[in-house]
């Protein structure tokens, strides 16, 4: 897979997540002092989940750093951060994540899944290996994220009241 069948891959996974609330429905949200609230829908074809998370902001903020570390790591590393990506599509064996990403042994494409395992974002389920469904909106969260950073676009921004 060469750099741009990479972006495109991460572009029509965040495509699936565009348009998931409408303008009515986001307004109809009630969001309390100082609480966040992240909503969405994701299909890739096999795994299909709708999703409302709210946290305290204070909550975010004390989050152990070590978890954090942990997590973070496995989407900071280019190799991990593709077989994630890769299983945003569907589950894949080993041998086919060795192959679709062109790892040259199965001792470094195990060496990843292990790590994303331990950091609980994916399970093995028989010999496929596939994304934590309750991870999805985290991972979904953390591309938009991304996006919102990377894109000339900043997102779909309904609007913002100052109070």
């Amino acid at each position: 897979m060469n750099t741009n069948e990479y972006i495109s891959n991460i572009q029509n996974s965040l495509d699936k997540l565009k348009g998931s609330l409408n303008k009515q429905e986001l307004q109809n949200l009630e969001v309390k002092e100082n609480e966040f609230i992240f909503a969405g829908k994701f299909n890739n074809g096999e795994t299909s989940a709708t999703f409302k998370s709210s946290t305290n902001i204070k909550a975010l903020t004390d989050l152990n750093l070590e978890e954090v570390t942990k997590v973070l790591s496995a989407f900071g590393n280019y190799e991990r951060f593709k077989i994630i990506s890769l299983l945003l599509e569907k589950g894949y064996t080993a041998g086919e994540i060795m192959q679709k990403l062109n790892f040259k042994t199965t001792g470094k494409v195990y060496h990843h899944l292990n790590a994303l395992q331990g950091a609980g974002i994916i399970f093995k389920d028989k010999d496929h290996y596939r994304l934590v469904a309750k991870r999805i909106q985290g991972i979904l969260a953390m591309l938009m994220a991304c996006h919102s950073y990377i894109s000339k676009s900043r997102g779909d921004i309904i609007e913002i009241n100052k109070l």
